[in-house]
């Protein structure tokens, strides 16, 4: 059968049509754009809408092809309505993109929209990194994060996602890492996404160099200062582990999971999973016992993959 899915991030969305067999899948097309979520909402949704139909066209299918439809979202989806709760791409807070995308795209069939870290976290237990553990999936507790514009996560219990009261469930970039730490635009203070997202890496570098270069080095430039013994990028990363070491033992201590699977671009460093290698989190209240950590291995379309599969296992719930 053929289903297709959508991933629309804070920085990219991508849509991407694909064969699903019950154990395995195979992608015909794939394309993204920047969301440019500055925009307005109703051009959000035809820029969506031609992106769908230019990548339909690739793949050589038509509309009527199509079983199903998965949406992931950055940010807290009502699994009764599909609307965006909130989320750090405020444009589509309270719309109901659902509805919208599939009236704009003309689409009969049934429509899912899902949290996208949720989708993220059910691709790679299902047919990514989930597939080298030990325990079936069916039998796997895991916590995907996405290290990116933001700090997202999805939980995975016994090959189903945690959704929660609300669709709150697995919103951990949101939980407190420092009492009366930095600001967050959802109206808490220090938010682990505010110390672990590529933005706030960022952040804290400018804010020890000063005014000393002319422009921001982004994520990777800084762990690229890193690997070349720059101090204030040693400082820096070093004290970015320290913060995810942390996030990773509280979450550990609550969830006690198989195993962690990391996207987004700041999981793209091998530098993090060579520092979890030797140090365990001190957090622990178990120790003698390393985390699973891992990098994901469906690349950054695990999202777009998650959807469009959730979006077919879900049809019975669409809107």
């Amino acid at each position: 059968m053929i289903v297709a899915g959508f991933d629309i991030g804070g920085t990219k969305s991508e849509v991407a049509f694909i064969s699903l067999e019950e154990d395995s899948f195979k992608v015909l097309a794939r394309d993204r754009i920047a969301t440019e979520r500055q925009r307005p909402y109703e051009e959000l949704i035809i820029r969506l809408k031609d992106l769908f139909f230019q990548t339909m066209e690739i793949a050589g299918l038509q509309l009527n092809d199509i079983e199903s439809i998965g949406i992931g979202m950055p940010g807290t989806i009502d699994p009764q309505s599909g609307i965006m709760l909130n989320g750090n791409s405020s444009v589509f807070v309270d719309r109901n993109i659902s509805s919208d995308l599939k009236n704009t795209i003309g689409f009969s069939g049934s429509l899912y929209c899902e949290n996208d870290a949720n989708c993220f976290a059910y691709a790679e237990a299902r047919f990514g990194a989930g597939k080298s553990f030990a325990k079936p999936f069916e039998q796997q507790t895991s916590v995907g994060i996405i290290l990116g514009t933001g700090c997202g996560g999805g939980i995975i219990i016994n090959g189903n996602v945690l959704q929660g009261h609300h669709g709150g469930a697995g919103e951990i970039g949101h939980s407190e890492l420092y009492s009366a730490g930095h600001a967050c635009y959802c109206g808490s203070k220090g938010c682990a996404e505010q110390y672990l997202s590529g933005p706030s890496l960022e952040a804290h570098f400018a804010n020890r160099i000063y005014s000393q270069i002319d422009k921001r080095p982004s994520a990777q430039e800084i762990f690229e200062l890193y690997d070349k013994k720059d101090p204030i990028a040693i400082a820096v990363v070093n004290s970015y582990f320290q913060d995810l070491a942390k996030f990773l033992g509280n979450l550990t201590n609550i969830l006690a999971p198989d195993y962690f699977v990391l996207g987004g671009g700041v999981s793209l460093q091998p530098a993090i999973y060579s520092f979890f290698e030797k140090n365990t989190s001190p957090n622990l209240f178990i120790k003698g016992y390393p985390l699973h950590i891992f990098k994901h291995i469906l690349g950054d379309s695990a999202g777009v993959i998650g959807a469009a599969v959730l979006g077919y296992e879900r049809r019975s719930k669409c809107y």
